[in-house]
């Protein structure tokens, strides 16, 4: 069958050459005021439960078992969205047995406050549908669940870094292996399911199986679920956690001085610098990347508060920090001062 997506093959009927650009929405659309979207907050998972066929989404059922998983697997905000004929599939996806609840703005929404909730949002979930068309021209990041009905090939999503997982039917996966993608995509690590890969807006989907990565997948698992943290297979993730540690212990002493002396500009200066330091361990050390994503995607649900509680706040993530790496650093190279007393 074709495997050209449909904008590629109407821009050459049209004889057009397609640039990334071209799938941003205009500055005119912008910036539309949007009470919903300051309800849901930033960097939330967006999860549109309706299609225009039934045949091109999952049950009710299934989407609240997913919607369970995401609550209980994330921090994040989940919000509903979807058009007033589907309110009553909603109400029974809203329907679950977490302590937190989705927010469920089905059929509450215009068309151009769910432009700004996908653009807010750091993930989309959904079928082959409205919502997943918009994330590719706010370039936010899609698990697009795709179905039979339809050819991912020529409809799926464009926006870079999104997955799309080929179902034959909504029992190919798990609920919990759905959750599991989507929590890979959130914290940018390797995929879990085989899945057709978005590198870039205008580049071909790259068909993508998940390989021997267990060790990735089972430190993800290990930071966001709670399981065991995994013996590492790469020599050099130890050398990446000991760097690590020299800036989070340096990190922990600008707060302890900051703690004391909240105007101290020289430990505000360096603090200010510890990403600029863990980007080059990055660089140079890919192995610690998914420790530093874990760390920023913490940090990231601090939140605004009082500048005293955002320095204890900091610290104490920074204490977290320095257990895992400390996991991986040989006795005698440690920073065994990291303690809560100490700062």
């Amino acid at each position: 069958g074709n495997r050209i997506h449909l904008t590629e093959l109407f821009a050459s009927v049209a004889n057009v050459d397609l640039d990334a650009k071209d799938w941003e929405i205009t500055e005119k659309s912008q910036g539309v005021a949007c009470p919903i979207v300051s309800e849901a907050g930033k960097d939330s998972i967006l999860v549109h439960v309706g299609a225009s066929d039934l045949a091109k989404t999952l049950s009710a059922d299934k989407w609240r078992a997913v919607v369970e998983g995401l609550l209980s697997k994330t921090q994040s905000n989940i919000i509903l969205v979807g058009g007033k004929d589907e309110a009553e599939i909603a109400e029974r996806i809203a329907n679950v047995s977490t302590e937190r609840k989705p927010l469920n703005f089905v059929g509450r929404t215009t068309i151009s406050e769910v432009f700004e909730i996908v653009r807010g949002a750091r993930l989309v979930i959904g079928g082959d549908s409205a919502p997943v068309q918009m994330a590719s021209m706010t370039n936010t990041r899609v698990l697009n669940l795709s179905f039979p009905m339809v050819s991912c090939w020529e409809t799926g999503s464009r926006s870079t870094g999104s997955r799309i997982l080929r179902m034959e039917s909504e029992d190919t996966f798990s609920a919990d292996e759905i959750v599991r993608e989507a929590v890979s995509l959130v914290t940018g690590s390797s995929q879990f399911l085989p899945v057709l890969r978005v590198p870039e807006r205008n580049v071909p989907y790259v068909e993508s199986r998940p390989g021997p990565q267990s060790f990735e997948w089972s430190l993800m698992q290990a930071l966001y679920m709670g399981a065991q943290f995994p013996e590492p297979q790469n020599e050099m993730f130890y050398l990446a956690a000991q760097r690590l540690q020299e800036v989070n212990f340096l990190a922990l002493e600008q707060l302890k001085t900051l703690k004391k002396r909240p105007t101290d500009q020289t430990a505000a200066s360096i603090l200010d610098r510890v990403d600029e330091v863990m980007d080059t361990i990055v660089k140079l050390l890919p192995e610690a990347g998914i420790l530093v994503r874990w760390f920023r995607v913490e940090r990231s649900r601090l939140g605004p508060m009082p500048v005293a509680e955002l320095v204890t706040a900091t610290k104490l993530l920074h204490v977290r920090l320095g257990d895992i790496v400390s996991l991986y650093v040989p006795t005698g190279e440690r920073n065994d001062d990291l303690g809560l007393d100490q700062i």
